[in-house]
């Protein structure tokens, strides 16, 4: 699919945007598509509008396409989010999310937490287009440049439910997943409880096993349908 010159202009997106260490999480997370593009070369956006414009269909894929949609202005920044990693306390990086939506999630997590002692945290909540593309090429580069391979667990800008706000997704996590990492959250209390209660409160499990979209068992992966 790519040959040793457009790996090289790809790797070179990928150092620029999510290697450097002074860019802030936020500056990358809620960037622009429009933005982005206009960022890149010629040649780099050619190649983006490339990769932008494969038919999802092809590798295995039926993920409808959401479109690629401005920022929300109603975004809330999630913060001071710890647990604990190897016996030590770790802080996981900021996360945005719709104010309904977080309205949504905070009261559920305030009953998750009543009801079963534990807190449920965001691992990623909304991601901008341009980030989901950085995100696409970062696991491209994982996988050897592999395109199948990378579809299966990333989602182009434009198909993924964490830059759609009318319907929302967060990855959850738990301190226990965090801490033991072996463990596969869909054998936590939390999952459990979701499974069980997370309608009531709007939110739906995305990719369950052998879903319709082609996609691999996400049981971290939930989005928000508004109850009214």
């Amino acid at each position: 699919m790519f040959d040793q010159k457009e790996i090289n202009i790809l790797e070179g997106i990928i150092k620029r945007f999510l290697y450097k260490k002074r860019q802030s999480r936020k500056k990358i997370v809620l960037m622009d598509y429009r933005v982005f593009l206009s960022s890149l070369n010629p040649a780099e956006r050619k190649l983006i509008k490339k990769i932008q414009s494969l038919d999802i269909s092809k590798y295995g894929k039926k993920t409808p396409f959401y479109g690629i949609r401005r920022i929300p202005e109603d975004l809330v920044t999630i913060r001071g989010q710890r647990c604990k990693d190897k016996g030590k306390i770790r802080h996981l990086p900021i996360s945005f999310l719709p104010r309904k939506v977080y309205e949504a999630f905070k009261k559920m997590r305030k009953t998750i937490g009543e009801e079963t002692g534990k807190s449920l945290l965001i691992n990623s909540g909304y991601r901008s287009p341009a980030y989901q593309m950085l995100i696409f090429l970062g696991y491209l580069k994982k996988n050897f440049w592999n395109i199948r391979k990378t579809m299966r667990g990333v989602a182009l800008p434009g198909y993924s439910q964490h830059g759609y706000p009318d319907k929302q997704a967060i990855d959850f996590a738990s301190a226990e997943i965090l801490e033991k990492k072996k463990k596969d959250f869909s054998e936590t209390k939390e999952y459990q409880w979701l499974i069980k209660n997370a309608v009531e409160f709007g939110f739906r499990l995305s990719l369950p096993k052998n879903n319709r979209f082609g996609v691999k068992f996400e049981p971290w992966h939930w989005h928000y349908e508004s109850l009214s």
